[in-house]
């Protein structure tokens, strides 16, 4: 049997932070079930690793348990000598220990147990008061008058815990009923956070601001501590998230509008979505130009992503398919439970959602395009889950947000690209030294497309005149598709190739395969309305591969390139005749 369902909390009341210390490790532990309104803050300590275990093994008990709580004053309380017993029977290191504090969340009626160094404290009207008593030496000695408070904050015995989960006695928990009234907030912190909240810049935006910021400000604040705050803001909401979605759409409208930054939005969307999802922590993935996912944002997660560290066939099913994937107990999962990084990471629960963006033509796929996922998951059974579509909605906007970013980004570059035309024209303009012309014309060619190679390809038949490498350098022999080159003077059009190995027409080509092209791209290259050459760039590398904007680029580029040898051979007809009349009357040349 479970708490009723009016314990529920909107996801929007909940935010959290979790930081790792100097050495890149995290000892903390945090996880919240919404529908029944609970918190659980872990602080964990002992030598080697054993302090990362403890915090493991008593997140998955207490997870598995609050859930199925009915009295919560009768039985959470006997539930921290239980967790006492299992975690002891899981991690047997001699000095392994943990902090805990529970909360069960609700506007009027709050209660936090706690054992240990874990705080709780309530903000209201910009001031914060403590409401829990640290199970320490010190915090003994200062009670009894033998320390002052100041003293107590240097004293060498500050963390010598006095009750805590990993101890032989079991501990007993103090229970503290909070009073929230509408607007107040609940403010739960480990250790490593006590430092900075006696900032009044820090405690005045965690009080008052906003709960994201004033976390991120928190987070930001230099400690050799792993640190991790809880912050609950008490207020009327109409139910679950599944009510209209109003829970949902407020923040939202409030990210999309005080946000400026991209990057910013992401990371606050990829937020609102781990508290929805109830996860431990999420990713927003984005295809790089390579077509490879790149780790945009992370929440809750500040390990490496390497091999296991997600489950790499979800996400790969998603964009294939273009359909969110929702796993709640992917251990048993007949499809996915036997990954080596599910069983590696011995995850309970994945939500994977496509985020949209592009054209259906570069993704080569008959659904919409998938520009990346958002991607969450956690080690411990989903009760009653996530709202899926909610999260497709945030994916949404974090597809439209990449999209208009985009969009930007695009113009940007054609801007400066109009100033790089402008420039070149107002160089070539005078010059009747072609081998002039064609130099300036690879180096910008080379500077603004980032190709490997640029190349003129001139006579009859056409054969490299001028090359440059990517570093401005002279090439003898330039690294050329003759075949991409015959398309061009056959069809006197264009000729784009994003992926030279995948192209059916290329990918069998000698010159392909020997240097291992993987964009190409090359123009007609006119002069007196007859084709004089191809204009030809290359890149082997994926990060160098060409695009859509850089084809446009070197048409136009093309295009000048034309007008000044057009204008450079008259010219120099020009002189030769004036060269030949001076002779002819006997005038010196």
């Amino acid at each position: 049997m479970s708490t009723a369902p009016d314990a529920a909390i909107a996801p929007t009341q909940l935010h959290h932070r979790m930081t790792p210390g100097s050495n890149g490790r995290c000892q903390d532990g945090y996880w919240a079930d919404l529908g029944h309104g609970w918190v659980l803050l872990v602080d964990g300590g002992g030598p080697d690793d054993a302090g990362e275990q403890v915090t493991q093994a008593t997140v998955a008990f207490f997870s598995a348990q609050l859930p199925l709580v009915a009295d919560a004053d009768a039985e959470v309380p006997a539930l921290f000598a239980a967790a006492n017993q299992a975690v002891r029977a899981a991690v047997p290191v001699e000095g392994a220990s943990a902090s805990v504090l529970v909360a069960r969340l609700r506007t009027g009626d709050t209660k936090v147990w706690h054992v240990g160094n874990v705080r709780a404290y309530r903000l209201r009207d910009g001031a914060a008061e403590a409401l829990t008593t640290d199970h320490t030496l010190v915090a003994m000695l200062v009670e009894r008058g033998q320390l002052t408070a100041e003293m107590a904050k240097t004293h060498p015995a500050a963390r010598s815990l006095t009750r805590f989960i990993g101890n032989k006695r079991d501990p007993e928990p103090d229970g503290t009923v909070v009073e929230l009234h509408e607007g107040d907030r609940l403010l739960l912190a480990a250790i490593g956070t006590f430092a900075a909240l006696a900032e009044p810049e820090i405690l005045a935006k965690l009080a008052t601001g906003d709960c994201a910021q004033g976390l991120d400000l928190l987070a930001q604040q230099p400690t050799e501590d792993d640190r991790t705050a809880v912050l609950y803001e008490a207020i009327r909401h109409q139910g679950a998230l599944g009510a209209g979605g109003n829970d949902l759409l407020r923040p939202l409208f409030e990210i999309l509008t005080t946000t400026q930054d991209p990057e910013q939005v992401l990371e606050r969307i990829l937020g609102l979505a781990v508290t929805l999802a109830q996860g431990d922590r999420g990713f927003i993935f984005l295809t790089d130009s390579a077509g490879e996912l790149e780790c945009r944002v992370r929440f809750g997660s500040f390990a490496p992503l390497a091999g296991d560290a997600i489950s790499q066939s979800v996400v790969k099913k998603v964009r294939e398919t273009g359909k969110a994937i929702w796993l709640k107990d992917a251990l048993s999962d007949q499809t996915f439970g036997q990954q080596e990084s599910i069983l590696a990471l011995k995850l309970h629960t994945v939500l994977c959602v496509p985020i949209r963006g592009g054209t259906a033509q570069e993704a080569g796929a008959d659904h919409e395009p998938v520009a990346g996922v958002l991607y969450i998951d956690r080690t411990t059974p989903m009760q009653d889950g996530g709202d899926l579509q909610h999260l497709e909605v945030l994916a949404h906007y974090a597809g439209t947000l990449i999209q208009n970013s985009a969009l930007q980004a695009d113009l940007s570059v054609q801007n400066d690209r109009l100033q790089v035309l402008n420039a070149l024209g107002r160089i070539l303009s005078g010059s009747s030294d072609i081998d002039g012309i064609l130099h300036d014309i690879l180096v910008y060619a080379l500077q603004v497309t980032g190709a490997d190679e640029a190349v003129v390809l001139m006579g009859q038949p056409m054969t490299p005149y001028y090359a440059l490498d990517r570093d401005g350098d002279l090439l003898d022999e330039p690294h050329i598709s003759q075949s991409a080159v015959q398309r061009v003077i056959d069809e006197l059009k264009p000729v784009f190739v994003l992926d030279a190995s995948q192209d059916a027409l290329l990918a069998s080509q000698a010159s392909v395969m020997a240097f291992a092209l993987r964009s190409v791209m090359g123009v007609p290259l006119y002069a007196a309305g007859r084709l004089e050459g191809v204009l030809y760039l290359s890149g082997r590398v994926a990060a160098n591969r060409l695009n859509k904007l850089d084809l446009e680029f070197l048409e136009i580029l093309s295009s000048q390139a034309s007008v000044a040898l057009t204008n450079a051979r008259q010219f120099q007809r020009l002189e030769d005749e004036n060269a030949e009349l001076r002779h002819r009357l006997g005038l010196p040349v």
